[in-house]
């Protein structure tokens, strides 16, 4: 990555071991998408950039003898963000430190999870005013990227899923090996392991693999080479929605990170500060001031209407 552009995990890695620095490799090492998203610097707090909408295709090229060179100019589209303000307090009950204090690391532990789940959420499905602008948004409202988004089936019936399907959607974006990744429910996960058995299932190509003995069972948790993530908590739940649709469907993302591709862009590493004890407590904050950037049509897209049929 260019210089400037890195993860919070890599971050974290450069800074001297601390309580503080403890907490900051907790948050960016809970969810593989906080592992992945380069961070750029934006010192004012405010990311500008364009998006490359269409080449200017007949700008010079070839010309006949005694003709004139013919331009255009590009068709991009300029777009702004914000950072928004994720993390919060740690709060630690002073009792905790007389009765069993090999707790308070676990306590501290959870509560930084906890709030990584909400940017990873939000990451996909915020809906921008104190929260992120998710990639849900840019798929579902902006015009430019209208054409990244594959429906499979409808809002009052999911379709169940198909090779051909993830083929379609891999297709749409532009790959780069290490930075590529599908994000999906834990229904889409076992449908796709369904699907690489090679079992028959209706409207896909009927097939049956042999596995020897050693390999019965495993799943290479890839699509044509691409990871895929499965999306959840440290209950088991879900990250994205199951209940699109008519209430039983998910989406299937497909996301490539890089400083020109996705990212995300901060004013500067997180702050973490320990504040005054109040009531019967005692509080860190924690607080990022960061954003992330759509750059390119073709570093998003997803599967819709996806039923949760395995």
């Amino acid at each position: 990555m260019p210089t400037g552009a890195q993860t919070l995990l890599e971050i974290a890695k450069t800074m001297p071991k601390s309580q503080a620095t403890g907490i900051i490799m907790t948050y960016a090492t809970t969810y593989q998408p906080l592992m992945a998203l380069p961070l750029i610097s934006e010192p004012n707090g405010t990311h500008k950039w364009n998006v490359e909408i269409e080449l200017p295709y007949t700008s010079g090229g070839t010309r006949l003898v005694d003709g004139s060179w013919t331009n255009t100019r590009s068709n991009i589209s300029t777009y702004s963000q914000d950072f928004k303000i994720y993390g919060g307090q740690i709060k630690i009950d002073n009792a905790l430190s007389t009765l069993s204090p090999g707790k308070i690391p676990q306590e501290i532990e959870s509560q930084t999870k906890a709030k990584a789940r909400i940017f990873t959420k939000d990451m996909f499905i915020g809906t921008e005013g104190a929260s992120l602008r998710g990639i849900k948004d840019y798929l579902d409202n902006d015009p430019i990227f209208v054409n990244q988004t594959i429906d499979i089936g409808t809002t009052s019936a999911g379709g169940v899923l198909l090779t051909d399907h993830m083929d379609n959607l891999i297709s749409k974006i532009n790959r780069v090996p290490g930075r590529t990744y599908i994000y999906c429910t834990q229904y889409a996960e076992l449908r796709l392991r369904k699907l690489q058995r090679g079992s028959a299932v209706t409207s896909d190509v009927p097939y049956n693999l042999v596995y020897n003995q050693a390999e019965w069972g495993t799943f290479s948790g890839s699509y044509d080479g691409i990871p895929i993530v499965t999306l959840k908590d440290g209950k088991g739940d879900d990250l994205l929605p199951t209940d699109d649709g008519n209430g039983s469907c998910s989406t299937i993302y497909l996301v490539t990170y890089g400083p020109e591709l996705f990212t995300g862009f901060q004013v500067a590493a997180p702050k973490i500060r320990p504040l005054t004890q109040a009531d019967v407590y005692e509080y860190t904050s924690f607080e990022h001031y960061v954003g992330t950037a759509v750059k390119a049509i073709r570093s998003i897209a997803r599967l819709r209407y996806v039923s949760n049929t395995i």
